[in-house]
């Protein structure tokens, strides 16, 4: 999302939209109080955007915009990005955004990165860590489940991609969904390499923990330790 966040410009011009979705948002989360999921959104997100009702008037906002362009201009490829909305909508919301979406196409394509279970409670523990206090103990993720969700709303069934550094093209994500989904209209060239969510050893997590502790386990004592990820 970062790295096409990024190139958006230079993605436009060569017939790709990635929509910028308000100030400085890189995903578009915000599809999900666009299909009435807002409230499943989590709560820092929904507090930066000020609230349910604000979000919602921001997401139409964005998403008014977003047609605009795309009917002024109309792309080749337009895509949206949101990790949100496999698993916190149901079939109801999903039935809603495959209604806007339905709007601007008939060739909808669902596309879905899949780590594993485990992979990804190792890879949440990290965030949680860095961002939060308490700790959510591993959860059945029911992804038979989310995925029969968008296979029974979607008329095209959604491809599937195994999240594994060993399988992906180069080990990454950016010049592997570039390969994959963008050729030819664009090269992997022209996405620029993105490292989002650096690792931290145990040893810097646990000090992170300790500070945010030290000072009063807030918000913005989770927001100044954030500051220190980049150092760390």
């Amino acid at each position: 999302q970062q790295s096409l966040h990024t190139a958006a410009d230079t993605l436009r011009e060569r017939g790709v939209c990635y929509p910028r979705f308000g100030a400085g948002a890189i995903a578009h989360h915000l599809l999900m109080p666009l299909c009435g999921a807002g409230p499943k959104m989590p709560l820092w997100s929904l507090n930066d955007l000020g609230g349910t009702e604000e979000a919602v008037r921001k997401a139409r906002e964005a998403w008014a915009a977003t047609c605009d362009d795309i009917r002024s201009n109309p792309p080749d490829l337009l895509i949206l990005s949101s990790e949100l909305l496999l698993g916190g909508t149901d079939r109801q919301e999903k039935s809603r955004l495959f209604d806007l979406l339905s709007r601007l196409s008939t060739n909808i394509q669902p596309i879905l990165y899949i780590r594993h279970p485990v992979d990804f409670y190792r890879s949440s523990l990290q965030e949680m860590l860095k961002a939060i206090t308490r700790l959510k103990p591993p959860v059945c993720l029911h992804l038979r489940e989310m995925v029969e969700g968008v296979e029974a709303i979607f008329p095209q069934p959604p491809v599937f991609v195994a999240y594994d550094k060993s399988t992906l093209f180069d080990g990454d994500t950016v010049p592997d969904f570039a390969n994959r989904f963008l050729a030819p209209l664009i090269g992997p060239i022209t996405l620029p390499p993105q490292q989002a969510n650096h690792g931290l050893s145990a040893e810097a997590l646990v000090l992170m923990v300790r500070l945010r502790a030290d000072w009063g386990d807030t918000v913005e004592a989770g927001r100044r330790v954030a500051r220190l990820k980049k150092h760390l």
